[in-house]
């Protein structure tokens, strides 16, 4: 059953205790706010229904009666005046939401006025939320244009921060996050994992740019207000700012409707709601539409992501290369940054193959595929090019430092023995590197030039890392 909860301000004792017996004998829930936060808490979370003041010359909480009214014009309301002084105050509550009352009625008669104001105050904020939601389909319309993952996550944010008129939106793909949130809870503080949070900024879309510092902030934000864990079914609001209607976070789930599946949380810094929190109410509603689109959308992205994985490997393949190519051409012209390509290829494998047989040649590739992952960022891509050929994209990295990346693997597998179907084979690679711009200014362009460095190190001695020149 719904509970009546009655926002009760009291500046005459006297008559309240006698009002407030009344409601409270026939079941009717009384808070009483001691400053605005609590009062907007009441309406926003709790869903407080009417608003009862009794004011007095004491004038103990008309500045707090101003400032609701300020944020919630609309909202139903009660006024008892005990002298002149109060009867003077209350002409300022105007309108048809605010009932001004000079003397006490019957508690018969005061009883079903409550009753009925707050059966039209429940009637106007369902017309509210049907019209703000309905405005929200109209307005999100864009988002169901796309079934390409990554524009729908940008789409996501810039929709959120737009209706809710935040500062900030962010996207959190689980993955470290997940990690900082379920597992290192208050371990340690969130400022210790800073490297790690660096390395997860490509597993966060933003409506802003931000930097690491700013990511390092929002999961501090989350441990701030919540000290026991992030409840990943729940939608979360922070109200931290006294007098005002807005607040640190409010952190949405994105959940599947078939799998149940919880896909990411939107993340919004410092919303401004309207008034009476429509949107608040509104966007939840949303987040169910949103979340059945989601998952359609990341299954479609699934599939055709399996036509870009290698069969036996696991790492992307030829298809999938030029794509990647293309995008991080593309980035580097925006940003003026650079990457770098690391063409490989196995010695001798073809020996392997004629002596021990293609099985074991094939474990051998899966075995290496393996020390190819280890060895790169996640927010870097490895290819099988094509039998025993290799390729990694190093992004935002110079030559230097691909060559010192390069050298590492070169190193591991080289002092690796490998025990496949019961026989112990060791191993080299020769490894050619260009990097774009330097070398190289097309797609088709990096790829040939790491190529001919990778056979400039094979006709020397292999076992070699060659830089382009």
């Amino acid at each position: 059953m719904r509970e009546n909860r009655i926002i009760f301000l009291d500046d005459d004792p006297k008559t309240g205790q006698r009002l407030k017996r009344s409601l409270e004998e026939k079941g009717f829930k009384i808070v009483e706010p001691q400053d605005m936060n609590e009062a907007s808490l009441e309406v926003i979370h709790n869903g407080a229904e009417l608003f009862i003041h009794v004011a007095h010359k004491s004038k103990t909480y008309w500045s707090l009666c101003e400032d609701f009214f300020k944020h919630f014009p609309q909202f139903s309301s009660i006024h008892f005046a005990s002298g002149p002084e109060s009867e003077e105050y209350l002409k300022k509550m105007k309108g048809p939401f605010h009932h001004r009352m000079r003397h006490l009625m019957p508690e018969k008669e005061f009883l079903k006025k409550v009753r009925k104001l707050i059966f039209f105050n429940r009637i106007r904020r369902e017309n509210l939320l049907l019209k703000k939601t309905l405005e929200l389909n109209q307005q999100s319309e864009k988002l169901f244009s796309t079934l390409d993952l990554e524009t729908l996550k940008k789409e996501f944010v810039e929709f959120f921060k737009t209706q809710s008129k935040g500062e900030n939106a962010f996207f959190l793909v689980p993955g470290y996050y997940g990690y900082l949130i379920k597992e290192g809870w208050n371990v340690t503080p969130i400022q210790a994992h800073g490297d790690k949070i660096k390395k997860q900024k490509y597993s966060v879309v933003s409506a802003v740019p931000c930097d690491e510092q700013e990511l390092a902030d929002i999961f501090q934000t989350a441990t701030d207000f919540l000290p026991t864990g992030w409840e990943l079914h729940k939608n979360k609001l922070f109200i931290k700012r006294q007098g005002q209607m807005k607040c640190s976070a409010w952190i949405l789930p994105i959940i599947g409707h078939e799998s149940g599946r919880i896909f990411g949380h939107i993340l919004i810094t410092n919303p401004i709601f309207d008034k009476e929190s429509v949107m608040m109410n509104a966007l939840p509603h949303m987040m169910k539409v949103l979340g059945r689109h989601f998952e359609h959308v990341n299954s479609f992205s699934d599939a055709k992501s399996l036509s870009y994985i290698d069969d036996l490997t696991d790492l992307y393949n030829q298809r999938y290369l030029r794509l990647i190519l293309d995008k991080e051409i593309d980035r580097c012209q925006r940003t003026n940054s650079c990457f770098s390509v690391l063409f490989m290829d196995i010695d001798h494998f073809k020996r392997v193959n004629d002596s021990r047989g293609h099985l074991v040649g094939s474990k051998l590739l899966v075995a290496l595929s393996k020390i190819l992952h280890a060895n790169i960022r996640t927010s870097d891509y490895g290819f099988r090019y094509g039998g025993d050929e290799f390729l990694l994209v190093l992004v935002g990295t110079g030559s230097e430092t691909a060559l010192t990346v390069a050298e590492r693997i070169r190193k591991r597998v080289e002092e690796a023995t490998f025990d496949i179907e019961g026989v112990k084979i060791k191993m080299t690679l020769s490894v050619g590197i260009a990097t774009y711009p330097d070398h190289a200014s097309s797609r088709d362009q990096i790829i040939e030039i790491a190529d001919k460095a990778m056979y400039s190190g094979k006709s020397k001695s292999r076992n070699i890392v060659y830089v382009a020149s």
